[in-house]
């Protein structure tokens, strides 16, 4: 723990600060009140520890600024006058715990050991609560993608023009993943062929000469077995990308996703070039398996 002791008299400023050094904390020690607040203002701490009776601020002076600055901040007040009056004002303007000389210093060094895991606990409390906020943040945002899906797929049937249809889906998959490319290969039933028909950011030219046969290659598998395939699967199926697929896809990541018609493959949802060269996620895989015509 990080600790700022404050205290007018060199001696004990010297014997407590090797007392808690020899106990593993960083101790920041001055003999003047002001600087101390400084340095609250500048840094990061677990607690502060102040003697009451000081030229200039007073230590219940410091406790009530330091409150100011950073209210999270445990303060203890140390005294060689002790009276119950005192003791009472400083646990009022929120001293953590009041402690008076000459000191039981197993029990101050108790006292101290139990600030600084309170100033730890609240800090990790804090953080994780504004991790989930960050996670409530992207779980809208992810359930809103799924309603988008929902709704594409849910007025399909009433669309007439496959364009449209085919549009949306290319449209909803650029916004869930941020990827340059995308496309839709539909299964053209008498040769068994997939076959681009909406498309962004992909070669125009390669994609009109595309013809991808069912189960040849990595997206001919994608579209046989109906389930997800993207680059780590190469490996695992023992694969490697043909001519055509390695111009599609060169180094890059990618994704290929089928697309079902009822019990039968109605197309592929292929997607390369994600945001920063990063790979697909598992959560946009599953958002994306959604889709369905």
């Amino acid at each position: 723990g990080n600790i700022i002791l404050v205290d007018d008299d060199r001696g004990i400023l010297e014997s407590i600060s090797d007392f808690l050094g020899l106990e593993d904390f960083q101790v920041t020690a001055m003999n003047d009140g002001e600087k101390a607040l400084e340095v609250v203002k500048g840094g990061d701490y677990d607690l502060l520890i102040t003697d009451i009776k000081m030229p200039g601020l007073s230590g219940l002076d410091v406790l009530r600024k330091t409150r100011d600055i950073d209210p999270e901040l445990p303060v203890i007040i140390v005294t060689g006058f002790a009276s119950l009056e005192t003791a009472i004002e400083a646990v009022r303007d929120g001293a953590y715990d009041y402690v008076t000389k000459p000191f039981d210093m197993d029990k101050f060094l108790h006292v101290v050991s139990r600030a600084v895991k309170q100033k730890k606990l609240s800090r990790q409390n804090k953080e994780l609560l504004n991790n989930l906020v960050d996670l409530d943040k992207q779980l809208e945002s992810r359930l809103n993608q799924i309603f988008a899906i929902g709704e594409v797929s849910k007025v399909v049937t009433n669309i007439s023009d496959l364009e449209i249809v085919l549009q949306a889906i290319v449209n909803i998959s650029s916004e869930i993943t941020g990827a340059k490319n995308i496309a839709l290969l539909l299964l053209n039933e008498p040769t068994q062929e997939l076959v681009a028909e909406m498309f962004k950011g992909f070669d125009k030219e390669l994609l009109k000469r595309l013809r991808v046969k069912v189960k040849d290659g990595i997206l001919g598998l994608a579209a046989d077995r109906r389930r997800p395939f993207k680059r780590s699967d190469l490996q695992k199926e023992n694969l490697v990308l043909g001519k055509n697929e390695f111009d599609l896809f060169g180094d890059s990541e990618f994704l290929c996703i089928p697309i079902n018609y009822r019990d039968s493959v109605f197309g592929l949802l292929v997607i390369s070039e994600f945001p920063g060269n990063r790979t697909s996620r598992d959560d946009e895989v599953r958002i994306l398996s959604l889709i369905h015509i």
